[in-house]
């Protein structure tokens, strides 16, 4: 059994980080708006990270996406009193995406039932560190301390969005690396696997034709 991945244009994605006036951690998430995704969960770790922020430290968090839980989404906001940190975009075009990538300085993504983790991928060719849960996908793309950070638990998440926060030296050095690194999903390398798939695929019902006609 060969598992091919999804893929990624890496060159469209790679983009220079726009400097925002703001000194707050300004924080993105792309999703599907469902229960799988787990968007209410999120709601709850952007306040457990704010308790353990450093003194006079701020996050913002953009969340692009829609889906059927946008309107469970939004009053979850209002009811812990969210408005002014959780900003909720909709649905955004590709090239807004990836500008709105430029000005974030992190990917935070609590889905645990991810097989892959494309948006996270797009972000990480963005030169954003990710955090991410360790139960996922994700990490098969992201290495923890490499790309970004693995969570085990929703705690856990909150509190290295707030480490992220305190250390910008840290994101800085992570960021730094995910521009300059390729990644091995970039779709020539993916398509170069699929057609190595196919090829060994052919060889070996070649190989049982000449079995049954010697």
């Amino acid at each position: 059994m060969t598992v091919l991945p999804n893929g990624v244009d890496d060159a469209f994605w790679r983009v220079e980080p726009t400097p925002h006036a703001s000194e707050q951690l300004e924080l993105i998430t792309v999703m599907r708006l469902n229960p799988k995704k787990r968007p209410l969960a999120l709601v709850r770790i952007v306040a457990m990270a704010i308790e353990r922020l450093p003194r006079d430290a701020r996050i913002r968090l953009r969340v692009v996406g829609d889906g059927p839980a946008a309107p469970a989404l939004a009053r979850a906001v209002r009811r812990a009193g969210l408005q002014r940190v959780i900003e909720l975009c909709g649905t955004r075009s590709r090239g807004e995406i990836r500008a709105l990538f430029a000005e974030s300085d992190l990917f935070v993504l609590p889905t645990v039932r991810e097989s892959f983790g494309l948006a996270a991928l797009e972000a990480r060719c963005a030169g954003l560190p990710v955090v991410a849960m360790a139960a996922s996908g994700v990490a098969e793309i992201i290495h923890h301390a490499r790309e970004g950070a693995l969570a085990r638990s929703d705690i856990e998440l909150a509190t290295l969005i707030a480490a992220f926060a305190a250390d910008p030296e840290r994101r800085r050095a992570i960021a730094e690396h995910n521009r300059a690194t390729p990644t091995r999903f970039d779709w020539p390398q993916v398509v170069d696997s699929h057609l190595e798939v196919y090829r060994e695929a052919i060889a070996l019902r070649d190989s049982a034709c000449r079995d049954r006609n010697p």
